[in-house]
């Protein structure tokens, strides 16, 4: 019963890599991607990795998306954990000592996510130069690094990691979407906001396949640190 863990830890590490391109004027039909440039250029790729990262490690949106899935699934895993007849039979010690690892769990995830994050930024960056030019890019990644905009998109990344509606954006914050969506690249970047969606999904897809055996590895080991010598007998191979 106590390894029963998994699709909780999975459905997490979906919920907490949830990414939303934030704009309020997103619903529009959307045509095919641009076609991808022969050769891109340093500085297109420059901007590319400029916006990846912007949107995925400066703004510290896994912490975000973390912090608001554990919110939401938080009680659901402290009761798997620390109820039933295995928690109650452990020694009030080891009781602590596992309740200390679960609450430890966020942290636990977070570093595994953000060491991942390098690897799934540079193939949306290279992603986003398929979707862009260089001008298009320079000027959302200058938008992008607003603080209102970061707050829209921050707002929106917590909201799909916990499972609640968005709140409206506030008249100030419409205002700017609407005047940026006015530009070239403005509607550039609304008009292939679903191509966007669909090359994060794919980086996100592959870090998450790649760090979901070490992180259900690190959770099983702690886990049966914590537990001492009352952990069950498949603790015994871990190391």
């Amino acid at each position: 019963m106590i390894f029963h863990w998994e699709d909780d830890m999975r459905f997490l590490l979906f919920a907490s890599a949830f990414m939303v391109c934030a704009s309020p004027t997103l619903a529009q039909p959307t045509p095919p991607a641009p076609p991808a440039a022969a050769v891109v250029s340093e500085g297109h790729m420059a901007q590319a990795h400029a916006m990846a990262n912007l949107l995925l490690i400066d703004s510290d949106v896994m912490g975000v998306a973390i912090e608001a899935a554990f919110g939401a699934l938080g009680p659901q895993m402290r009761q798997q954990f620390l109820t039933g007849p295995f928690y109650d039979s452990l020694r009030h010690e080891n009781q602590r000592s596992l309740t200390t690892w679960v609450d430890g769990l966020p942290h636990l995830v977070r570093e595994e996510i953000n060491a991942a994050m390098p690897a799934v930024a540079e193939q949306y960056a290279q992603g986003l130069t398929k979707l862009f030019n260089e001008q298009e890019l320079t000027d959302i990644v200058a938008f992008l690094a607003q603080p209102a905009a970061r707050a829209v998109y921050l707002r929106a990344v917590a909201a799909g990691a916990s499972g609640a509606a968005p709140g409206a954006p506030s008249p100030e914050e419409t205002e700017m979407f609407a005047a940026f969506s006015a530009t070239p690249s403005g509607q550039a970047f609304d008009a292939r906001s679903e191509h966007l969606t669909q090359a994060l999904n794919q980086a996100l897809a592959a870090g998450t396949a790649t760090m979901m055996p070490r992180v259900q590895a690190r959770v099983q080991r702690e886990m049966c640190v914590a537990l001492g010598d009352q952990a069950p007998p498949a603790c015994a191979g871990l190391s």
